[in-house]
């Protein structure tokens, strides 16, 4: 038994001696990069290439570039979603009538509202861009939506009636709502 606890004891110790190397050589080289980093950057304000302002932005993380991102990744994801759905319901025959119209003045509304966006740089969205990119992905999202509902018509036309006739069968259990139904999830 006692050599058993010597063995257990003796990979223990050599774990965690070679973990302790690691994270030593890990942080070293961490150490070594930054520094490397932060000469070059010294580097090039002291030769006029860059301004200490533009420094010190460099090197602090900028909430305001995150924010900008994240606006213009919305609004081109709802954007997107809306002409894909007209389309999708354009192709399978539904009668979409001005919503093509309006999926490409959407497409057009982005495109301006996004190069807006992106001419504002690092200094951030102002709060008038982020109404109107707002009011727009409301608008998308309202655009899409419309044209899934006009494509599920399409595609089940006598749905209303084939759910009624099957709910009347099994008692109307068709139509009570469950609790954790599998269409919730897919509709996310």
């Amino acid at each position: 038994m006692e050599r058993y606890l010597l063995d257990a004891f003796a990979v223990f110790v050599g774990v965690t001696f070679a973990l302790a190397t690691f994270v030593g050589v890990a942080v070293f080289w961490a150490r070594r990069r930054i520094r490397r980093f932060r000469t070059r950057l010294i580097l090039r304000v002291a030769n006029g290439e860059m301004s200490v302002g533009n420094l010190i932005s460099t090197i602090r993380i900028n909430r305001h570039g995150i924010t900008t991102a994240m606006v213009r990744r919305r609004l081109r994801v709802d954007v997107d979603g809306a002409v894909t759905a007209v389309r999708a319901a354009e192709r399978a025959g539904a009668p979409i009538g001005q919503l093509g119209t309006l999926a490409a003045e959407l497409e057009a509304a982005w495109r301006s509202l996004d190069a807006a966006i992106a001419s504002m740089g690092g200094s951030g969205v102002t709060p008038v861009v982020l109404d109107r990119a707002r009011e727009l992905g409301d608008s998308a999202r309202q655009v899409r939506r419309t044209a899934e509902r006009l494509l599920a018509a399409t595609a089940v036309p006598g749905h209303a009636e084939l759910v009624k006739s099957i709910g009347s069968i099994d008692g109307d259990a068709a139509e009570r709502p469950t609790a954790r139904s599998p269409w919730n999830v897919l509709a996310r």
